[in-house]
């Protein structure tokens, strides 16, 4: 959706010049607020200057011829598009799924440990990591419903514990941690496949039960990088609880 909308804007902006300025102008402050109310320093970086460029380009600057000026908008974003993503589509055309959502009993790589099923100690939407904690505590033993009670059954698996189950085609995935620098290695690169993920919905990171502080977890992704997050989380953050074959 961002490259269609920046395609628009840029359209808008061959064609009315001040007017796709104002709106360059009016997102570069958008951003602004929204990345500095998470003092995501790095992001409002990468975005502001561009955007507040722009918008002085097209205010002053004049493209033309108009209609080359157009096509250029929306063939290079096309052809671009078309080049980066075929061989995306193709590599997520061929991810294993077994459709197999349930309960998983995952072991090697000196893990053992069961998977909790779709559903609340597996959701499909981003999830805070209080509220993962939460959930997980209060996670029935058949990993289905939430009790009114702590139950303390599940929980959040640790980093290491994650990057240790990945798989790749149903094989674990031989990922080591190492804890110092908190960066893991893989003998195989994993991807979203089951039956650690489900490929077809918009979660691509879970919550790990490591804090780097008050603020922040360890997340890993479903290519298997660790890094830190804030705790309140995205869309695409969720988790999958993890529980002992013994309990």
């Amino acid at each position: 959706m961002f490259p269609i909308l920046f395609v628009l804007l840029t359209l808008v902006s061959i064609r009315w010049h001040k007017t796709g300025a104002s709106i360059f102008f009016a997102a570069a402050i958008l951003f602004g607020w929204l990345t500095f109310r998470d003092a995501s320093l790095p992001v409002m970086a990468l975005l502001l200057p561009p955007m507040v460029i722009l918008g002085l380009l097209y205010w002053f600057g004049r493209p033309a011829p108009r209609k080359y000026a157009c096509l250029s908008v929306i063939i290079v974003p096309l052809v671009i598009v078309l080049v980066l993503g075929i061989p995306n589509g193709i590599k997520v055309s061929q991810r294993q799924n077994d459709s197999d959502f349930g309960m998983q009993y995952i072991v090697g790589n000196d893990v053992e440990m069961i998977w909790a099923p779709q559903g609340p100690g597996w959701p499909d939407y981003g999830v805070s990591w209080d509220e993962s904690t939460y959930i997980c505590q209060h996670l029935s033993a058949d990993g289905t419903t939430l009790e009114d009670t702590p139950q303390y059954i599940w929980r959040l698996p640790t980093a290491a514990e994650a990057v240790a189950s990945m798989t790749r085609k149903g094989f674990i995935a031989g990922g080591t941690l190492n804890l110092e620098t908190m960066t893991p290695k893989y003998e195989t690169e994993p991807d979203k496949e089951t039956p650690l993920w489900n490929p077809t919905t918009q979660i691509i990171y879970y919550w790990t039960s490591n804090e780097m502080n008050e603020e922040k977890a360890y997340i890993i992704a479903y290519n298997g990088e660790i890094r830190a997050e804030k705790k309140r989380g995205l869309g695409s953050l969720a988790f999958r609880a993890v529980k002992q074959p013994t309990e």
